[in-house]
Protein backbone atom coordinates (compact mmCIF):
# COMPACT_ATOMS: atom_id res chain seq x y z
CA UNK A 1 0.00 0.00 0.00
CA UNK A 2 1.39 3.42 -0.95
CA UNK A 3 0.31 6.87 0.15
CA UNK A 4 1.78 9.88 -1.61
CA UNK A 5 1.77 13.58 -0.86
CA UNK A 6 4.11 16.46 -1.63
CA UNK A 7 6.71 15.29 0.87
CA UNK A 8 6.31 11.57 1.42
CA UNK A 9 5.73 8.16 0.05
CA UNK A 10 4.67 5.60 2.64
CA UNK A 11 4.67 1.87 2.19
CA UNK A 12 3.57 -0.76 4.65
CA UNK A 13 6.70 -2.51 5.85
CA UNK A 14 7.07 -5.17 8.54
CA UNK A 15 7.69 -4.09 12.15
CA UNK A 16 11.17 -4.33 13.58
CA UNK A 17 12.99 -5.21 16.77
CA UNK A 18 14.20 -1.63 17.18
CA UNK A 19 12.57 -1.19 20.59
CA UNK A 20 14.33 -4.23 22.01
CA UNK A 21 17.69 -3.18 20.61
CA UNK A 22 17.59 0.57 21.26
CA UNK A 23 17.29 1.95 24.82
CA UNK A 24 16.44 5.39 23.37
CA UNK A 25 12.97 4.05 22.49
CA UNK A 26 10.01 3.99 24.88
CA UNK A 27 6.31 3.04 24.81
CA UNK A 28 3.32 5.38 24.99
CA UNK A 29 1.19 7.81 22.99
CA UNK A 30 2.93 9.73 20.21
CA UNK A 31 2.96 13.49 20.87
CA UNK A 32 2.12 14.16 17.20
CA UNK A 33 -0.45 11.54 16.11
CA UNK A 34 -1.58 10.19 19.50
CA UNK A 35 -1.17 6.51 18.58
CA UNK A 36 0.02 4.09 21.29
CA UNK A 37 3.36 3.14 19.82
CA UNK A 38 7.05 2.54 20.36
CA UNK A 39 8.45 6.05 20.58
CA UNK A 40 11.71 7.71 19.68
CA UNK A 41 13.12 10.76 21.41
CA UNK A 42 12.83 13.88 19.26
CA UNK A 43 14.97 16.83 20.36
CA UNK A 44 12.77 19.90 20.01
CA UNK A 45 15.94 21.87 19.26
CA UNK A 46 18.03 19.55 17.04
CA UNK A 47 21.28 18.29 18.54
CA UNK A 48 23.20 19.59 15.55
CA UNK A 49 22.08 23.10 16.56
CA UNK A 50 22.94 22.85 20.29
CA UNK A 51 26.35 24.47 19.79
CA UNK A 52 24.80 27.50 18.10
CA UNK A 53 25.73 30.73 19.91
CA UNK A 54 22.17 32.01 19.61
CA UNK A 55 20.85 28.91 21.42
CA UNK A 56 23.46 29.22 24.16
CA UNK A 57 22.58 32.88 24.64
CA UNK A 58 18.76 32.68 24.45
CA UNK A 59 17.86 29.34 26.04
CA UNK A 60 18.49 27.53 29.29
CA UNK A 61 20.54 24.34 28.79
CA UNK A 62 17.63 22.18 29.99
CA UNK A 63 15.35 23.68 27.33
CA UNK A 64 17.92 23.05 24.59
CA UNK A 65 18.16 19.37 25.60
CA UNK A 66 14.38 18.85 25.94
CA UNK A 67 12.99 15.81 24.11
CA UNK A 68 9.51 14.52 23.35
CA UNK A 69 8.32 10.98 22.53
CA UNK A 70 7.30 10.62 18.88
CA UNK A 71 6.60 7.46 16.85
CA UNK A 72 9.05 6.61 14.08
CA UNK A 73 6.73 7.55 11.16
CA UNK A 74 6.01 11.00 12.63
CA UNK A 75 9.68 11.51 13.49
CA UNK A 76 10.73 10.66 9.94
CA UNK A 77 8.05 12.93 8.50
CA UNK A 78 9.19 15.88 10.63
CA UNK A 79 12.78 15.52 9.43
CA UNK A 80 11.68 15.01 5.81
CA UNK A 81 9.60 18.20 5.81
CA UNK A 82 11.66 20.58 7.94
CA UNK A 83 15.36 21.47 8.02
CA UNK A 84 17.35 21.49 11.24
CA UNK A 85 17.45 25.28 11.16
CA UNK A 86 13.66 25.51 10.69
CA UNK A 87 13.15 23.13 13.61
CA UNK A 88 15.46 25.23 15.78
CA UNK A 89 13.98 28.61 14.92
CA UNK A 90 10.28 28.06 14.23
CA UNK A 91 9.19 24.57 15.33
CA UNK A 92 10.62 23.95 18.80
CA UNK A 93 7.29 23.01 20.43
CA UNK A 94 4.84 20.21 19.74
CA UNK A 95 2.12 22.80 19.13
CA UNK A 96 4.15 24.58 16.45
CA UNK A 97 4.96 21.25 14.77
CA UNK A 98 1.25 20.36 14.69
CA UNK A 99 0.48 23.77 13.18
CA UNK A 100 2.59 22.94 10.09
CA UNK A 101 0.13 21.89 7.34
CA UNK A 102 2.10 18.89 6.02
CA UNK A 103 2.79 17.50 9.48
CA UNK A 104 -0.81 18.06 10.51
CA UNK A 105 -2.07 16.25 7.39
CA UNK A 106 0.34 13.36 8.00
CA UNK A 107 -0.63 13.11 11.69
CA UNK A 108 -4.33 12.92 10.79
CA UNK A 109 -3.62 10.20 8.23
CA UNK A 110 -1.31 8.05 10.35
CA UNK A 111 -3.54 8.33 13.44
CA UNK A 112 -6.00 5.99 11.67
CA UNK A 113 -3.34 3.30 11.20
CA UNK A 114 -2.88 0.37 13.63
CA UNK A 115 -0.09 0.05 16.19
CA UNK A 116 3.08 -1.18 14.53
CA UNK A 117 2.28 0.38 11.15
CA UNK A 118 5.52 1.53 9.58
CA UNK A 119 6.06 3.68 6.55
CA UNK A 120 9.07 4.80 4.59
CA UNK A 121 9.22 8.56 4.23
CA UNK A 122 11.04 10.19 1.34
CA UNK A 123 11.73 13.83 0.74
CA UNK A 124 9.72 15.35 -2.10
CA UNK A 125 12.96 15.99 -3.99
CA UNK A 126 13.59 12.23 -4.09
CA UNK A 127 16.29 12.01 -1.40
Amino acid sequence: MKVESESLVCELVPGSLQAALNPQLMQGPCAICGREETLTRHHLIPRTRHHNKRNKREFDRALVKQTVGICRPCHSQIHAVLTEKELERDYRTVESLLAHPEIQKFAEWISTKPRGFRCITHRADGN
